[in-house]
């Protein structure tokens, strides 16, 4: 109650919590042992990364019930995370954007098209664009604000004159959406099915993902 309005990723923080074993519901915080966690953490093993987002979320929470003098000791101090995979640094050449380019113009769908562009133009995240309103740009001026982006706060992105001309352009469709989906009053999520066909149109290899342009932007 008390991030409420404060932490962005509070649903996932309380569907973390909510992959706590069952048996500990009626057992005190400080009931709660350092091979009580190890032992929930070797079970979730097949999924490392999920593992350790669970176990960093609870470390967090006992941090602070220590802090508050709840307890006396975080049982998730000395708990080892799974290793996991060094982050990706896949980016494209300029023979595969060319290649990519000529993939979107030949793309049958426009609000596709819009989509890939515009993340090849601002380096945003392929989820801001498909969530993006109307409201949001000021195309007059080359803004476009973000509301709510990844880093939990505002933010700005100054767009050029030709994203401006073409945007303007765009038709819109009855929701606030600018990019539009099956249902014009929800933002379009499922994304997989078209990246996949405009990838196959541009020879890239199977592993190449949206998020590899916003990398190749940056």
């Amino acid at each position: 109650e008390e991030l409420e309005g404060r932490r962005k990723g509070l649903k996932m923080i309380s569907y973390l919590l909510g992959r706590c074993p069952a048996a500990w519901g009626p057992r005190k915080l400080a009931e709660i042992t350092e091979r009580d966690v190890a032992a929930v953490l070797t079970a979730r093993r097949k999924a490392p990364i999920s593992a350790n987002r669970w176990l960093a979320t609870l470390s967090a929470c006992f941090g602070l019930a220590k802090r508050r003098r709840l307890i006396d000791a975080n049982p998730c101090e000395n708990v080892e995370f799974f290793p996991e995979n060094a982050p990706r640094s896949r980016t494209l050449s300029s023979e595969e954007l060319g290649r990519l380019h000529a993939a979107i113009d030949a793309e049958p769908d426009i609000y596709v098209r819009a989509a890939i562009v515009l993340q090849l133009q601002t380096g945003c995240r392929i989820g801001e664009t498909l969530s993006a309103k109307w409201e949001d740009f000021d195309l007059d001026r080359g803004v476009w604000r973000l509301p709510s982006p990844k880093a939990g706060r505002p933010q700005t992105i100054f767009l050029h004159p030709v994203t401006c001309s073409w945007l303007k352009e765009l038709p819109r469709g009855k929701g606030p959406y600018v990019i539009v989906g099956r249902d014009p009053d929800k933002p379009r999520h499922d994304f997989k099915r078209a990246w996949r066909r405009v990838r196959l149109a541009a020879g890239l290899d199977a592993d190449t993902r949206t998020h590899d342009i916003r990398r190749t932007v940056g």
